[in-house]
């Protein structure tokens, strides 16, 4: 393992920072290697102590879920930025720098939205390197002296990230932070805070040999971010199973969770700018949105969107001042890349991080609600954890032809493992290693007319959106 006790702090530069980040073990890597009895927040909680607490210095807004969770904190963050307040953004996974979990939304920040991928900043806020190094300079000698515990073992990459972003958020004065949850929810080490609102997302099958085989199982896992009857809890909607285990656990701590509806409506439009957006409105269970626009497509963008609301609406009750036109003027700033995010239109070319078959279900409603009967390619990667032959289930319901092919990410599916007999109803299937390859290819077969959809891995689509971001530059 690297050491870095002669580090030249210094002059730590983006390489180093990451370098040292890195020779924490990486769980996000290889899980694999980790079974879920072996998480803990004994770790976490030991470095937050050792930091003064800084997550009991900040009202903090939690969320937690198998899908939308991350749209979720983009969008309460949003509005909490319209009404005037600096927010904490902390979410996971990054698209290309490790600097975009750890954001700091500032009302005097300019609406100006970078769509820059690789080696460059893709969001105005996120923090800088120079902040990133300054972090770890004032942390390394706690850092190094946690590292490793004879009894807890070794402090690990996100629960580092994880506690170096409530100390950034601490130091720069934020009033609120908004957490995205990265693995379940019980021992995940968002979970070391004792939030003031939580939210449930849609819960789906995901991780299944760590969270469970079953929906009510990984719901179980997910609800323990809630742990007082002080706490304000928003769910989305969910299947009848799912919701009375969420029901039935915060009834045993004497929450009474708020229920987000679904909302109403789902006009597609035309944004400001040379993207789409859809229009709806939401009746929550303090007020009724009309003409909500939302930059980001999806009706399960739509059921995102209601919770934040929702999640909005309960932290007034903490005195935070949101205003309907903060609402409205929030969810309309949104810059939240490879959700349903149409990069070109002849052909059309949808980037989607579906991850797994639920997802994959609701981008294909997505996809042929918006586009019928047009002719679908699919340019799909995969990670070797997931449950690939449901999504190509999927994939094979929607999809004209599917070229598969592989991201440099170590979990990464390997396409010479792909079997043929894995597409159904006589689906094209073609492999292609080498994803910028697999682009050219499928751009190629395309017409104007035609539809190309990447998704199945983030890291696919996320490589896949910085070729073409560079390509038409």
């Amino acid at each position: 393992m690297f050491l870095f006790n002669d580090f030249d702090l210094p002059d730590m530069k983006t390489q180093d920072i990451e370098s040292y980040l890195s020779s924490f073990p990486n769980y996000e890597v290889n899980l694999t290697e980790k079974k879920y009895v072996d998480f803990s927040l004994c770790r976490i909680h030991a470095l937050l102590k050792k930091m003064c607490d800084p997550q009991e210095a900040l009202t903090i807004v939690h969320v937690a879920g198998s899908k939308g969770k991350g749209s979720t904190c983009v969008m309460v963050a949003h509005i909490l930025k319209a009404a005037g307040y600096v927010v904490g953004l902390y979410t996971s996974p990054h698209l290309y720098r490790l600097n975009e979990r750890i954001r700091l939304l500032r009302p005097e920040q300019d609406k100006k939205k970078i769509r820059v991928a690789s080696g460059q900043v893709l969001y105005d806020d996120e923090i800088a390197a120079e902040e990133l190094a300054d972090v770890i300079r004032a942390l390394k000698p706690v850092l190094d002296g946690s590292r490793f515990h004879p009894e807890q073992g070794y402090l690990t990459y996100f629960e580092l990230l994880t506690a170096l972003g409530l100390y950034y958020f601490r130091e720069q004065k934020a009033d609120v932070a908004v957490l995205e949850t990265g693995l379940g929810g019980r021992y995940d080490a968002t979970n070391s805070v004792d939030a003031d609102c939580i939210a449930i997302t849609s819960i789906s099958l995901e991780h299944t040999a760590l969270l469970g085989t079953s929906l009510p199982a990984i719901a179980r896992e997910k609800v323990a971010i809630v742990k007082h009857s002080d706490q304000r809890v928003v769910l989305a909607p969910q299947s009848s199973d799912v919701l009375h285990v969420l029901q039935s656990y915060c009834a045993r701590l004497q929450v009474n969770p708020i229920m987000a509806q679904e909302p109403i409506g789902g006009q597609i439009v035309k944004s400001h700018g040379s993207g789409c957006g859809q229009v709806f409105n939401v009746q929550s269970s303090r007020g009724r949105y009309k003409n909500l626009f939302l930059p980001l497509l999806g009706a399960h963008q739509r059921i995102n969107a209601a919770v934040a609301i929702e999640l909005a609406e309960q932290l007034k009750a903490l005195s935070f001042k949101v205003h309907p036109q903060d609402i409205r003027q929030g969810l309309s700033d949104i810059f939240w890349p490879i959700r349903f995010e149409v990069l070109q239109h002849a052909p059309v070319m949808i980037l989607d991080a579906a991850h797994n078959a639920y997802s994959m279900s609701l981008l294909a409603q997505d996809v042929q609600d918006l586009y019928p009967q047009r002719k679908v390619y699919a340019l799909v990667g995969f990670l070797k954890d997931k449950n690939v032959q449901a999504m190509f289930d999927v994939l094979s319901r929607f999809s004209d032809e599917i070229i598969v092919t592989q991201s440099h990410h170590p979990r990464a599916y390997a396409c010479e493992e792909m079997d043929v007999r894995l597409a159904k109803n006589m689906v094209s299937l073609m492999t292609i290693k080498n994803v910028e390859e697999a682009v050219e290819c499928v751009l190629a077969k395309a017409r104007p007319e035609d539809v190309i959809v990447v998704s199945g891995s983030i890291f696919v689509v996320a490589h896949v959106r910085q070729y073409m971001v560079l390509k038409n530059a």
